[in-house]
């Protein structure tokens, strides 16, 4: 326990240095202007950019929900927006968002749900996420193609779409193929062995063989469950595109001018950051975040607006979620675990 909490704290002091290196390389230039401008902002438009952050937290939650209720017909929509807050957390805290599933494994035994049953959801969930997102993301690719080639940072977003979209269309190959699933397992693995990117083969090997095995499970739920699968994809798809939008609420609770700006442009654009910071493996993609979106998003806005946006987006979407996120699993951890 005292080497995991040590852990957590190296991971957080990772966090504030590379959030420091962030904001600073946001307010270098016009740090008064900046400060100015997010120092008289209005506390009622804050808080409704806070509430459009719950509400995306909120429909997670929901969508737990219906995934718990297969085993868990008395499961709450409270347990489930409890169990994505936490997940929040731990998605934050640790690299590569590592953490946040097995966090949410205890959370889902805390509320009465085994093992087995808690993996098998964290499995569906996992598998229409990422089909949702990797859709989603490619339609926005398409629709707003014409607008990004001529910018070479589009090359960063398509980099993190087609990662995402091949690992995903690997994981449903070797559940309908067997020769994929024999040659990922076989070929590949050992392939990656030899040139040293994999230490331990087998270990390797059996892990992925455990994933692919819990993946095929999670697929065939999905397809007994027509009604439940297109329920959690609509879902998703508004989550998504509710999450995405936040940097446009950030501009008008900014008071700044957007007429003139394309809302779907922006909607891209947030989809496209996230499809890079996936692959950053500093926790919560710290400092790499805050670069890409500036990055992104100065096609569109000024130096004092892009800075500003992304501070008031970071910390609702981020912070904000990690103090929420904390305080919920203290509690949870002090909770009674109910009954199986």
């Amino acid at each position: 326990m005292k080497s995991l909490i040590r852990n957590y704290l190296v991971n957080a002091v990772i966090v504030c240095i590379f959030t420091g290196w962030g904001l600073w390389l946001a307010l270098k230039d016009h740090t008064e202007e900046i400060m100015n401008t997010l120092l008289n902002v209005d506390v009622g438009k804050v808080l409704v950019v806070i509430l459009v952050v719950l509400f995306c937290q909120l429909i997670v939650g929901w969508i737990l929900q219906q995934y718990a209720k297969i085993v868990k017909k008395d499961y709450s929509l409270k347990e489930g927006f409890v169990n994505a807050l936490v997940a929040s957390f731990f998605h934050g805290i640790t690299p590569s968002s590592s953490g946040g599933q097995i966090a949410q494994v205890f959370v889902f035994h805390k509320q009465g749900l085994v093992v087995e049953h808690s993996a098998s959801i964290l499995v569906i969930d996992f598998i229409v996420y990422q089909i949702t997102m990797v859709l989603v993301s490619l339609i926005l690719l398409v629709w707003k193609i014409p607008y990004f080639m001529n910018h070479s940072i589009f090359l960063l977003a398509i980099l993190g779409f087609g990662v995402n979209a091949i690992v995903i269309g690997v994981l449903i190959l070797c559940t309908f193929s067997k020769k994929v699933y024999t040659w990922i397992l076989h070929v590949a693995i050992a392939f990656l062995a030899r040139i040293k990117i994999v230490k331990d083969e087998e270990s390797v090997r059996e892990k992925m063989r455990v994933k692919l095995i819990e993946f095929s499970k999670g697929i065939t739920v999905l397809r007994s469950n027509g009604k439940l699968l297109i329920k959690v994809v609509l879902a998703n798809i508004f989550r998504l595109l509710m999450y995405y939008a936040i940097p446009i609420f950030c501009l008008w609770t900014l008071d700044f001018p957007f007429e003139k700006i394309d809302f779907v442009t922006m909607i891209a654009l947030t989809s496209f950051v996230m499809n890079v910071n996936a692959f950053i493996p500093i926790p919560g993609a710290s400092g790499g975040t805050e670069s890409v979106f500036m990055m992104m998003f100065g096609m569109l806005l000024s130096s004092v607006q892009v800075s500003s946006v992304m501070v008031l987006w970071r910390f609702t979407t981020y912070h904000l979620l990690m103090i929420l996120g904390a305080i919920v699993f203290i509690k949870v951890q002090n909770s009674k675990t109910k009954v199986v």
